[in-house]
């Protein structure tokens, strides 16, 4: 009886890797195409097999993103900023040289025209962090150098430090 119960349940596993395996969109959430794919990777079962000797344990990558040094002067450039991305708060320096107002809600401050690259380092100011400027933030950034310190986040693939609060942000050179 319990081999006869066996032989089904290993059956059952059977058609149903044949079923993933032949499927011609695999599913990543599909079990059994990920075993079948750990099998291929690893070069054996991913289940020991009775009195499996093993050469040497299974070898697994891991990568490490690790974090340039912050330069001496505390200020990073703003085509390196994406460098530190999710790590410690970093000051950031370049010239606005287009701005973009989205509604009443934030200012997007590009350091490069964003019709030319839609994938380069920005500040988020958002609405709480610009009431007390003189002039809208768009016009009132455009044109200048600032710095602005934050932590390098990323906002639909593209690196950015979200501002809150203008003490963030200082102009260094104007026009």
């Amino acid at each position: 009886m319990l081999r006869a119960l066996s032989t089904v349940v290993l059956l059952a596993v059977t058609a149903c890797f044949g079923v993933a395996c032949a499927s011609a969109n695999p599913n990543p959430n599909d079990i059994a195409w990920r075993y079948e794919q750990y099998t291929k990777l690893a070069g054996r079962s991913a289940t020991p097999q009775p009195r499996e000797v093993f050469a040497e344990p299974l070898k697994f990558e891991t990568k490490t993103h690790l974090m340039p040094e912050v330069p001496e002067s505390g200020i990073v450039d703003w085509r390196d900023a994406a460098k530190y991305l999710n790590g410690a708060d970093i000051t950031v320096e370049g010239k606005i040289t287009d701005t973009f107002q989205i509604r009443d809600v934030l200012c997007r401050l590009n350091f490069v025209p964003h019709a030319e690259d839609d994938q380069a380092f920005y500040v988020a100011l958002f609405s709480e962090a610009y009431e007390g400027l003189p002039a809208p933030p768009a016009e009132h950034f455009l044109g200048k150098t600032i710095r602005v310190t934050g932590q390098v986040t990323s906002h639909r693939g593209r690196p950015n430090i979200e501002v809150n609060d203008i003490g963030l942000v200082e102009i260094v050179a104007p026009q």
